[in-house]
């Protein structure tokens, strides 16, 4: 047994058993790292062969297409019965083109699972021999669900707030201190009379719309209050490029870091020029009201006195 021992140990065979067994473990490891990548990421990778029609999918494939790998076969049919029927024409020409012409594909559709939708991102490269025929198209399916939910809830909510700000007259803004910086909403836009599509935003030119009377005070309202980090409310008025004159109400809060440095005020612009006009058209009726009932009130006096008079006039 000693000599065999030793045989074995100077023909390295012993040595090469371990090798493979490191380069076995090596590769379990490799795949246990890649599986978990794609749970993570929530991508499933498959293969096609174009000669043989069979497929290849990894274990997340099969979890994104509510798949059981111990009782399916793998199969592009199979795949395409679970794509929404609106989509699954246009899947199967990405593939068919992709193995007649050669060329990567991205695109994106929609699995259709007992009533619910998922939203899939999908990729392929079209593999060729060295005869430059296609044998098999490999790829990535990548389960993008959350993010297209994410994103239409945050449209809605844009779409949501842009139609609050319009019907109230209401803008928003934010401007960096130091850089002077704006962004603007659309409806801060559009009380400002201006085309985003064609105007560069910068402090100058909303400082050139402020009414020359009041642009003094506001920029020394609003510079004490980024002087001493405070929250400010100013009323003013803007001239616009037709002339016209627009009330405004500016309010904006500081945006103040940990190490005490404002890095930015956000804030609204409330149009309130029709509440003004509103308010100076009733303040004018008041007046006039009340100089009607002084009238009113020294023409009874007039005439009561009149009647006195006649009252008291001896007959004749």
């Amino acid at each position: 047994m000693g000599r065999l021992r030793s045989k074995i140990k100077q023909s390295g065979k012993r040595p090469a058993l371990r090798k493979g067994k490191r380069a076995d473990s090596r590769l379990r490891r490799i795949e246990a790292y890649l599986a978990e990548g794609q749970r993570l990421t929530h991508t499933g990778s498959w293969v096609f062969n174009v000669t043989s029609g069979r497929s290849f999918w990894s274990t997340e494939f099969f979890r994104i297409f509510e798949l059981d790998p111990a009782t399916t076969q793998p199969s592009v049919s199979v795949a395409l019965e679970r794509v929404h029927p609106m989509d699954r024409l246009a899947v199967r020409k990405r593939l068919d083109v992709a193995i007649r012409d050669g060329r990567d594909f991205a695109h994106d559709y929609r699995l259709l699972l007992d009533g619910t939708t998922k939203y899939i991102h999908s990729v392929g490269h079209p593999v060729a021999d060295r005869s430059g025929k296609i044998i098999e198209v490999v790829g990535a399916a990548t389960d993008i669900t959350d993010r297209v939910r994410a994103e239409r809830a945050l449209r809605r909510s844009e779409t949501y707030l842009a139609e609050a700000q319009k019907i109230s007259h209401t803008g928003c803004w934010a401007r960096n201190p130091i850089s002077g910086e704006l962004f603007w909403s659309q409806e801060e836009w559009r009380i400002f009379g201006l085309d985003p599509r064609r105007t560069k935003l910068s402090y100058q030119l909303f400082l050139d719309l402020v009414h020359p009377e009041d642009r003094a005070s506001l920029q020394e309202m609003s510079a004490s209050a980024v002087r001493k980090k405070e929250a400010y409310d100013i009323p003013f008025r803007a001239m616009l490029s037709d002339g016209s004159i627009k009330h405004l109400h500016s309010v904006g809060k500081p945006v103040v870091q940990e190490s005490g440095e404002v890095t930015e005020y956000i804030g609204v612009t409330m149009d309130v020029t029709d509440r003004k006009l509103n308010e100076a058209a009733l303040q004018e009726a008041q007046t006039e009201l009340a100089r009607a009932a002084r009238l009113t009130t020294m023409g009874e006096l007039a005439a009561s006195i009149a009647m006195k008079s006649i009252n008291r006039s001896p007959p004749l």
